[in-house]
C-alpha cells in the first residue's frame, strides 16, 4: 500500500481509497497530482544539472581564454616579467635549485612540453627582476630525431604565438608584445630556447 497526499488537502491517505476519508477529493486526483510532482521534480532536476554544467564550461572557457592570453605574451610557464625569486621558487617547485653566484634558478623537465623522452634544463634570471629564461633541451638519437623534436617545438610555439620567423637553416624567432623568443638546433642532440623580456632586449 502506497500512502499519498491528497490533491485538495495533503492530508494522507491510502491509494487504495476511492477518495479521501477528510475532504471527498477522489484519489485520482491525488495519484494525477503525485505523476505530476514527480515530472517536475525529474524536470528541476534536469534543468539544475544543465545549469552546473553551463557554469562549469563557461568557468572553463573562460580560464582557458585567460591562459590563451596569458600565452600569447610570451611569459614562460605563466610567469611575468619582473616575477619576485620568491615567487619564481613557489611556482617552479621545490626542486629548483638557487644558484645565487649567477643569480638564477636551475630546474630539470622530463618529456619537456609534452615530447616523450625529451629532457630539458631550464634556467630562471632573476638579477635586476626576471626578465630571461634558458632552456637546454636534449635527447638521445635512438629515441627522436633533431628533425622531429625541433618540428614538435616549432608547431608548438606557432601555436602559442604566431608563426615563426626563420633565422637560419636551423633558427626560428617568435616576437609577442612581451617577450622575443628564440629557438636554435646546436646539435643533433641539442636544442637551445631563450626567453627574454621584450623591454629589456629593445635596451640593449
Amino acid at each position: 500500500m502506497t500512502m499519498l497526499k491528497c490533491a485538495d488537502c495533503n492530508s494522507r491517505i491510502s491509494d487504495k481509497a476511492d477518495m479521501c476519508p477528510h475532504c471527498g477529493c477522489p484519489i485520482e486526483e491525488s495519484i494525477k497530482n503525485k505523476k505530476m510532482n514527480t515530472r517536475k521534480k525529474v524536470l528541476l532536476t534536469v534543468i539544475s544539472i544543465i545549469v552546473i554544467l553551463t557554469v562549469i564550461v563557461l568557468i572553463v572557457g573562460i580560464v582557458n581564454i585567460i591562459k590563451r592570453q596569458e600565452e600569447k605574451k610570451g611569459f614562460y610557464n605563466g610567469l611575468a616579467w619582473g616575477t619576485s625569486k620568491e615567487e619564481l621558487q613557489e611556482r617552479i617547485g621545490e626542486d629548483c635549485i638557487d644558484n645565487s653566484s649567477k643569480d638564477c634558478l636551475l630546474n630539470a623537465v622530463s618529456d619537456y612540453e609534452g615530447i616523450k623522452n625529451v629532457e630539458a634544463a631550464e634556467i630562471y634570471y632573476y638579477k635586476d627582476g626576471f626578465n630571461k629564461v634558458s632552456i637546454l633541451v636534449s635527447f638521445d638519437e635512438e629515441d627522436c630525431s633533431l628533425n622531429t623534436v625541433s618540428d614538435k617545438l616549432v608547431k608548438i610555439y606557432d601555436g602559442k604565438y604566431g608563426t615563426h620567423e626563420e633565422i637560419s637553416s636551423y633558427g626560428y624567432t617568435w616576437t609577442t608584445s612581451e617577450s622575443m623568443i628564440e629557438l636554435v638546433c646546436i646539435s643533433s642532440e641539442l636544442i637551445s630556447i631563450k626567453y627574454e623580456n621584450i623591454n629589456t632586449v629593445d635596451k640593449e
